[in-house]
């Protein structure tokens, strides 16, 4: 069984001489943006939660334009590239609402010597599974 994370996202085909360089990028950006969000949501800080969130944000947008970029070239289908487009986008929307509820969070909390516990995160939740491809 090969791994899931050597996959690009869609099954995504590409050329010998791509699959070192865009492929390698994608597959990077595209395992960040869990990752990134794993990491921040360890801590028991919500200024590092943010922090994480908003570089899963990031990592996101550079998958997308990875994919954009696959798709000019023709190793994906527009279908492909739409379905893929339209489920980061939907998992960008999520962290943007995270993004938000923690920064509401921080700006009304308590004073400064008392920690709070940032909400847990489901590490596998639907951004958790964009490298699976389409279903």
């Amino acid at each position: 069984m090969r791994s899931p994370y050597r996959r690009l996202p869609g099954n995504i085909q590409l050329p010998a001489f791509e699959r070192y360089e865009l492929g390698s990028q994608l597959r990077r950006c595209t395992n960040s943006v869990p990752a990134n969000l794993a990491e921040g949501s360890s801590s028991r800080h919500i200024a590092v939660f943010i922090e994480g969130v908003s570089g899963s944000l990031g990592e996101l947008r550079e998958t997308l334009r990875h994919l954009y970029i696959a798709s000019r070239k023709g190793y994906l289908s527009e279908e492909v590239y739409n379905s893929l487009r339209q489920r980061y986008e939907r998992c960008g929307r999520m962290l943007k609402g995270l993004e938000r509820s923690l920064v509401a969070k921080r700006k009304g909390r308590k004073p400064v010597g008392n920690k709070e516990e940032p909400p847990a995160y489901d590490h596998h939740a639907p951004c958790a599974t964009l490298c699976e491809g389409p279903r």
